[in-house]
C-alpha cells in the first residue's frame, strides 16, 4: 500500500514538473480545455454589434493597443506581443461576464517590470504569470463569481505551471499623502 501511494506521489510530481518545464505555445495552449469551463456559463456569441465593434471570433487573438488599457493602468503596449481574449456569458437572466485574457510580452523582464503596475481596480481579477505570459481571469462583480474565478485560474495556473501573484487593490499603487503638522493650540 505504501509502494502504490508513493509512486501515486511520484507520478502526480513528475506531472507537475513537466507543466512547468514545457513550452508554452501562445494561443494555443491558452484556450480552455474540455472541462474547465465555468459551471453555468458558455462561450459568448459573437453577435453583429460585438462584430462591429471588431470581435469576430470567441476566442480570439485581439489588437493589443485596442484591449491593452482595459488589463492595468498605465499599460505599456510596447512591451506586449500578442494578446488572446475569451468571454464566457452565464446562462441566467443575468448573463454577467467572466473574461480570460492572455498576454505574451516581449520578453520576462518587460512582464516584471509591468507588475506593479497590476491592480484590480475594485474587481475581481486573478493574476497568474510564468515566464513572459500573463493570463488575467476576472469576473464582473467582487464576491459574486469569486468560486468560479478562483476555480478557473487554479485550472490554468496547474495546467499551464503558472504562478498566482496577490495583487494589492490600486489604492496600495497611490503615493503616500504628505504629511501635514498639525499645532497643539
Amino acid at each position: 500500500m505504501q509502494n502504490l501511494m508513493f509512486t501515486f506521489l511520484l507520478s502526480l510530481l513528475s506531472i507537475a514538473a513537466f507543466a512547468q518545464n514545457k513550452a508554452l505555445q501562445f494561443p494555443e495552449d491558452f484556450k480552455l480545455k474540455a472541462g474547465e469551463t465555468p459551471k453555468n456559463f458558455a462561450l459568448t456569441v459573437i453577435d453583429e454589434k460585438a462584430k462591429a465593434e471588431g470581435f469576430m471570433s470567441n476566442p480570439m487573438v485581439v489588437e493589443v493597443r485596442e484591449f491593452a488599457n482595459g488589463l492595468y493602468p498605465l499599460a505599456d503596449v510596447s512591451k506586449m506581443k500578442q494578446m488572446l481574449l475569451t468571454i464566457f456569458s452565464e446562462q441566467s437572466p443575468e448573463g454577467m461576464d467572466i473574461d480570460v485574457v492572455a498576454v505574451v510580452y516581449q520578453s520576462a523582464a518587460d512582464l516584471q517590470s509591468e507588475i506593479p503596475k497590476f491592480s484590480t481596480n475594485q474587481e475581481l481579477k486573478v493574476f497568474l504569470v510564468r515566464d513572459n505570459y500573463l493570463v488575467m481571469v476576472s469576473g464582473d462583480l467582487i464576491g459574486t463569481y469569486r468560486g468560479a474565478v478562483d476555480k478557473l485560474a487554479t485550472q490554468l495556473a496547474s495546467r499551464l505551471g503558472m504562478k498566482r501573484l496577490d495583487i494589492k487593490d490600486e489604492s496600495a499603487m497611490e503615493p503616500e499623502p504628505e504629511a501635514v503638522e498639525v499645532s497643539a493650540e
